[in-house]
């Protein structure tokens, strides 16, 4: 629930019809994809004389986007990378509370979970993305798409961030860096090879024998010429 602000403002009124600005200072960092309307009260020594009360007024009507997004790698679908030379993951970035007909522009980057840095490439350059577009309703989603060169990226876990801005404003950010719906992860492995009977990495000749048979058309006997 939104605390009830109470702003005032004294004024000597000139003439009969005029205007005047009443200032709202406040921390709205907890109120992403809330709408808030100002109720305005007229007072003659202390006596009211006029209040406007409209709570559908858009004029009254102060409207705070939000964003929020889901990374996925366009080759798996699902938040696992391969440390590949072309890596492309795609975040859906839904918003809310946007103006209809309006254009904006959503930026992205890549942020290293583990550092909370700006992913870099192979050549150094860090990974960032972004794109335009025009809300066609108040409510929606629109796809940002990462491509870069990750082949130099194995082990780590990056976390997409997003801004969304209009007419060079910054209107809402999604910038959790333990946000598991931001996260993409890239594997890597090492492996490490025993004999199962020695224990160790050094094991002995013996002979073996194979029967010959198929299975799925792969000829099992094919080993042979292998040992």
């Amino acid at each position: 629930m939104v605390k009830k602000l109470h702003p005032r403002k004294s004024l000597l009124q000139k003439t009969a019809e005029g205007s005047t600005e009443v200032e709202f200072d406040f921390d709205a960092s907890k109120l992403a994809g809330c709408d808030v309307t100002v109720f305005e009260y007229c007072y003659l020594d202390n006596t009211l004389i006029t209040s406007h009360e409209d709570i559908n007024d858009q004029d009254q009507t102060v409207h705070f986007p939000s964003i929020g997004t889901t990374a996925k790698d366009s080759t798996t679908d699902t938040n696992i990378s391969k440390a590949d030379g072309k890596i492309s993951i795609v975040d859906t970035v839904k918003y809310t509370n946007l103006k209809v007909g309006k254009k904006y522009k959503v930026t992205g980057k890549l942020m290293d979970k583990a550092t909370e840095k700006v992913v870099k490439d192979a050549d150094g350059n860090e990974v960032t993305a972004e794109t335009t577009f025009v809300a066609k309703e108040s409510n929606g989603s629109v796809k940002v798409t990462f491509t870069f060169d990750g082949s130099k990226l194995a082990g780590k876990t990056v976390v997409a961030f997003e801004d969304i801005y209009q007419n060079g404003k910054l209107y809402a950010s999604h910038a959790d860096i333990n946000d598991e719906g931001q996260t993409i992860h890239i594997p890597k492995i090492g492996t490490t090879a025993k004999d199962n009977k020695t224990k160790e990495d050094i094991s002995y000749a013996e002979k073996r024998s194979y029967n010959r048979r198929y299975s799925k058309n792969i000829p099992i006997w094919f080993l042979e010429n292998l040992m």
